[in-house]
């Protein structure tokens, strides 16, 4: 586990009890997605940004993307993340 840490509740708080997102959900371009499973993106948000990609945070944060050739030269720790 890397050094990120996030706040879960703060998040679901802003968006569900200040910005009241409940009440777009189920018409217009989010007519598929409900509360349930708005939350339930966010968690694994949450465990993707706290497990699998925050060893490369500290990296990335540290070291400065070059473009070479047109191409962005990522740190070492980002080219080990898995792809899925």
């Amino acid at each position: 586990m890397g050094h990120y840490k996030s706040n879960l509740r703060d998040i679901e708080f802003n968006l569900f009890e200040v910005n009241d997102i409940s009440s777009y959900l189920g018409q217009g371009p989010f007519a598929a997605m409900d509360s349930d499973t708005a939350r339930m993106i966010l968690r694994e948000v949450e465990r993707l940004a706290t497990g699998t990609f925050s060893d490369s945070f500290v990296d990335a944060d540290r070291t400065e993307l070059e473009l070479v050739d047109g191409t962005v030269a990522l740190p070492e720790s980002m080219k080990r993340l898995p792809e899925s």
